[in-house]
């Protein structure tokens, strides 16, 4: 038997002996990496059955505005004037959309979440808010739509998730990649993702997964008034 060059699995070491005939054995430390995979394994399995998510982050979303529409008329009011069909939006869930000018052309992007059946929630960056509430106002008319600044809710950014908590409210899934994750809507991200494993990360993080992506979002890649 020829003693070999150790090989090397992650931290395992495996010693491999040898014929003259060049012909090699792998001894029984081999058994013990199987036991260590297993090992590893029944680890994951128990944390997703116990809804710890594995590496999963979030950050807070800053400088972002958003405007509540509801009333009888929601759903007509912002089929007509979107981008977004909101008829196909299930309650829970979340789109991107835009208003255009006349000509086609973006005026400001937005997500658009589906509260309930006639409540919805606009999230556009911050300082693209105040004109899109103003051309909102100015295009009801006099329907019965209520349309309101809501100052009080905080976007943030769940990603990197195994599975997700079974009817958490308030969360959404971005429908655009999976790689984007969720977003929570609500001031108590901190205590209550954190109950789930999640860990505060870097929004710049997520930011590089959507540009490796090729999705576009905001002023800076969707240039108000050319960009189609």
């Amino acid at each position: 038997m020829i003693q070999l060059t150790i090989v090397k699995y992650g931290l395992m070491k495996i010693v491999a002996s040898g014929l003259a005939s060049d012909t090699f054995i792998l001894h029984l430390t081999l058994a013990t990496l199987n036991l260590l995979i297993n090992k590893r394994a029944s680890t994951i399995a128990d944390m997703i059955m116990n809804n710890s998510e594995i590496n999963s982050v979030f950050a807070h979303m800053p400088d972002f505005g958003f405007i509540a529409i509801g009333g009888s008329e929601a759903i007509d009011f912002l089929q007509s004037i979107i981008t977004a069909n909101v008829e196909t939006l299930a309650d829970g869930a979340m789109r991107q959309g835009a208003l255009l000018t006349p000509q086609g052309r973006i005026l400001t992007d937005f997500m658009i979440y589906r509260i309930a059946a006639n409540e919805f929630i606009l999230q556009c960056e911050a300082d693209r808010s105040d004109d899109l509430y103003t051309r909102l106002r100015r295009y009801r008319l006099r329907r019965p739509v209520t349309i309101e600044k809501r100052n009080d809710l905080v976007c943030h950014i769940w990603w990197h998730l195994d599975m997700v908590p079974a009817s958490m409210p308030n969360l959404f899934a971005d429908p655009r990649d999976s790689a984007l994750g969720y977003r929570y809507l609500g001031a108590d991200a901190n205590t209550l993702l954190g109950t789930h494993g999640a860990k505060p990360g870097n929004i710049d993080d997520w930011h590089a997964i959507r540009i490796a992506k090729a999705i576009p979002q905001g002023a800076l890649d969707l240039t108000p008034e050319r960009a189609l």
